[in-house]
């Protein structure tokens, strides 16, 4: 029994054979050696990590494009604090009523970012013990705590900023809508105004805050300040960037303004004041005239769909008209999503950088919001 409350899957012994797990790893992170991270003589633990590796190439093909990192870390420099003894800490559970409210998380998470909750939520279950990866998070409380006009700057820019982690992986697994993407790049344009937050201060954070200006060019010139919901639309993609694109929505406007044109023409030419041009995926673009007005139609409409209530019929304009507007259609739902695929593509090839920059603010977010809790605990207890 492994204490586990979720389903287990048990795997063949091979595959947590040592050289074919090396091998898996080697393979997944095109290194020819595992000895940058830091577990080339950890044999149990090149064997899980490869299994892991194995297994998801077995089941999750597309999730294999986010594992884009392998780190190394001994459980000697944390605390190991069981479930019995974090319920008794009550850090993620209050012991009165068994939910967040009133544990030790609810009162000091003021995160305002989604990385930065995660990673205090960490922090907070693997206490750190070694003082020299300490003091730096304890001089970076204290940095947030005197400077209030900074912290307050911080925590408005961070309130702006998304799920950073999410969105690259949503982004490298080919899920991303084109909303996310502008989320994304609205994000990255933050970067800056933290790095003048933090001033000279905190310059091992400032390095954390990778130059990502060019992702922000790429998506800003690629994908509209507001996109349509669904790709193929004609709706995701900025004009200038393609000129065939541009074209087909210009045909594609053309035609629906010609539609419009036919259906006021065709009225004025038949003296049917109820005739409509329509259109659907069945049967396309027709004619339709009511039963009381079938004697009105002229001779070169050609019966398409007999209805309960009347007639629809084409016209060799109409037809030849319909075949532009559907290959026009087709070419451009093609053409939008290959290129915001492609876009889509140039941005994870950034995700190390990106990821890093998520890291960065995760910490600072952190740093940010346990300096508030502090100032909020100060100021309540003055009260009191």
């Amino acid at each position: 029994d492994l204490g586990l409350k979720a389903p287990v899957t048990r795997l063949d012994d091979y595959w947590f054979e040592l050289e074919m797990a090396r091998q898996t790893l080697l393979e997944h992170f095109g290194v020819a050696t595992l000895e940058g991270y830091g577990c080339a003589h950890l044999p149990l633990a090149i064997r899980a990590a490869g299994a892991i590796i194995h297994y998801l190439q077995e089941t999750q093909k597309g999730a294999l494009g986010q594992l884009t990192r392998l780190t190394t870390y001994a459980t000697a420099s944390f605390m190991a604090l069981d479930e019995q003894t974090q319920r008794n800490l009550e850090l993620f559970q209050s012991g009165r009523s068994g939910g967040a409210r009133g544990s030790l998380l609810s009162v000091i998470d003021l995160t305002r970012t989604a990385m930065g909750g995660r990673l205090l939520k960490r922090w907070l279950s693997q206490p750190l013990l070694d003082i020299i990866q300490l003091t730096p998070r304890q001089e970076a409380i204290g940095w947030f705590g005197e400077n209030t006009i900074a912290r307050n700057q911080m925590i408005s820019i961070l309130s702006g900023i998304a799920d950073l982690e999410r969105l690259v992986n949503r982004v490298k697994s080919s899920l991303a809508l084109p909303v996310e993407l502008v989320s994304l790049r609205r994000s990255l344009e933050a970067i800056p105004r933290v790095g003048e937050c933090l001033g000279d201060s905190l310059r091992w954070l400032r390095e954390g805050l990778k130059d990502c200006r060019d992702v922000v060019a790429l998506i800003a010139g690629a994908v509209e300040e507001q996109p349509s919901s669904s790709l193929g639309e004609g709706g995701v993609i900025k004009t200038g960037l393609s000129p065939e694109l541009d074209n087909l929505r210009l045909m594609s406007r053309d035609a629906r303004q010609y539609l419009a044109n036919l259906e006021r023409r065709e009225k004025e030419r038949t003296g049917i004041k109820s005739l409509r041009v329509g259109y659907n995926r069945v049967f396309g673009y027709y004619i339709e005239v009511s039963k009381a007005n079938l004697a009105q139609v002229p001779p070169d409409y050609i019966r398409k769909q007999t209805l309960v209530g009347g007639e629809r019929f084409f016209t060799p304009e109409l037809k030849e008209y319909e075949s532009l507007i559907l290959n026009a259609r087709e070419r451009l739902s093609e053409l939008e999503t290959a290129l915001f695929r492609q876009t889509c593509s140039q941005v994870g090839a950034a995700s190390d950088r990106i990821l890093a920059v998520a890291n960065t603010l995760a910490h600072i977010d952190v740093f940010s919001s346990l300096a508030e809790a502090r100032s909020m605990h100060k100021k309540a207890h003055h009260v009191v």
